[in-house]
C-alpha cells in the first residue's frame, strides 16, 4: 500500500514537471521494492526512476533502469499492471527506450523498440498504453524528421485519445502535429503548438515543456520571427533549470545559435550557443543532438575560412555511428563531409 501511494505521488509530481521531487520518490520506490524483494514492484520502481531520469537528461542511467524493468517484465504475469498502475510498464519502458536509442545514435534500434511497444500495447489491449506508445512513436519520427510516419502516428494517438477520453495524450499528439505542420506552414504550426501548451498548462501539467518550447521556437524561426523565438528558447532554458528538465537542453542551445544566426547577431554569440550545445550533448551522451550542433558549428567555421577544423568536428561525430545512415541528419552530415 505504501508503494502504491508513493507511486501515485511520484506520477503526480512528474506530470507537473517537478523532477527532483519525482526523482526522490522514485528512489524511495526502488529502495522499498528491493527491501521486500518484490519483482512486481521492482518493475514499476525501475520504470519510475528510468522515466524520471530521462527528463533530467541522464540518458545512461535512464536506459539502465528501463532495461532492468523490461528484463523483469513478462506479459503473462504482469499484464494486469496496466490497470493497477495506469499504464503497462513494458510499453512504457520500450517507448522511452526508443527515444533514448535514437538520441544515442541507434536510429534503426529505436524504430524496432517503438514497433515492439505498439505491438505489446495491442496484446495487453489497454487503450491508455496504446495512446502512450503512439504518442512516443510520433515523437520518435518527429525527432528523426520522418514527417510522414510522424504524422501518421500522431493522428493515431489523437484518434485513440479522443475515443477513450485521454486529454493528456491528445494534447501531446496535437502539439506534435503542429510541429509537423510547421515544416510547410510555420505560422499555423506555431499556433497549434502554442494552443497545445496552453491546454497542457490548463490541466496543471508542465511535463516536457522545454521540448514543446523547442518545437515552438523552431516554428517561429521558420516563420521569420527570430526575436520572439529567442525569447522562447531563453524561457525554456530557464524553465529547464528551475525544474531540472534537461532532456532537450543541448538542442535548445543549438536552436538559439540558429536563431542568432538568422537574426544576424554577433558571430561570437552564435558560436558560444553551438559550443554549449556540444558540451551538453556530450555530457549526456546524446549523439543525435551532438551531430546537429557539430554540423551547424562546422558551417559557421566554413564561412570563417576554417574548413579543416569543420571537417574534423563533424567527422569525429559521424564516424562513431554504426547504423541509421539513411536518416536525414546522417545524410546531411555525409553531404557536408563530401563537400569539405
Amino acid at each position: 500500500r505504501i508503494f502504491h501511494v508513493l507511486f501515485g505521488l511520484r506520477t503526480f509530481h512528474l506530470a507537473r514537471g517537478e523532477h527532483q521531487i519525482s526523482r526522490e520518490l522514485s528512489e524511495q520506490l526502488l529502495n522499498l521494492a528491493q527491501t521486500i524483494e518484490d519483482d512486481e514492484l521492482l518493475i514499476e520502481a525501475h520504470q519510475a526512476l528510468g522515466t524520471t531520469m530521462f527528463y533530467q537528461g541522464e540518458l545512461d542511467g535512464s536506459k539502465e533502469h528501463l532495461e532492468k524493468g523490461l528484463e523483469l517484465y513478462d506479459i503473462d504475469r504482469h499484464h494486469t499492471h496496466a490497470y493497477r498502475f495506469g499504464q503497462d510498464p513494458g510499453v512504457t519502458c520500450l517507448s522511452y527506450l526508443s527515444i533514448i536509442s535514437l538520441s544515442m545514435g541507434f536510429a534503426e534500434r529505436a524504430v524496432t523498440l517503438s514497433a515492439e511497444a505498439i505491438s505489446l500495447a495491442e496484446r495487453v489491449a489497454h487503450p491508455f498504453s496504446m495512446a502512450l506508445a503512439m504518442s512516443f512513436a510520433a515523437l520518435l519520427f518527429r525527432l528523426s524528421k520522418d514527417w510522414v510516419n510522424a504524422k501518421e502516428k500522431a493522428e493515431s494517438a489523437v484518434a485513440i485519445s479522443r475515443e477513450h477520453g485521454f486529454p493528456f495524450w491528445e494534447v501531446m499528439a496535437r502539439t506534435l502535429e503542429g510541429s509537423i505542420l510547421a515544416e510547410e506552414d510555420p505560422n499555423n504550426g506555431a499556433e497549434i503548438i502554442r494552443k497545445g501548451m496552453e491546454n497542457w498548462e490548463a490541466m496543471g501539467l508542465k511535463l516536457g515543456f522545454p521540448l514543446y518550447y523547442s518545437l515552438l521556437a523552431e516554428a517561429l524561426g521558420r516563420a521569420g520571427k527570430a526575436e520572439e523565438a529567442i525569447e522562447i528558447v531563453d524561457e525554456a532554458l530557464e524553465l529547464g533549470k528551475k525544474f531540472g528538465d534537461r532532456l532537450v537542453e543541448a538542442n535548445l542551445f543549438r536552436i538559439r545559435g540558429d536563431l542568432a544566426l538568422a537574426w544576424d547577431q554577433d558571430a561570437g554569440e552564435i558560436e558560444d550557443a553551438y559550443q554549449h550545445a556540444l558540451v551538453v550533448s556530450r555530457e549526456q551522451h546524446n549523439r543525435s543532438f551532438e551531430l546537429q550542433a557539430a554540423m551547424r558549428l562546422a558551417q559557421l567555421w566554413i564561412g570563417q575560412g576554417k574548413p579543416g577544423e569543420a571537417r574534423n568536428l563533424v567527422e569525429g561525430v559521424y564516424d562513431r555511428y554504426t547504423e541509421g545512415f539513411e536518416s536525414v541528419d546522417l545524410r546531411s552530415a555525409k553531404e557536408q563531409l563530401d563537400e569539405l
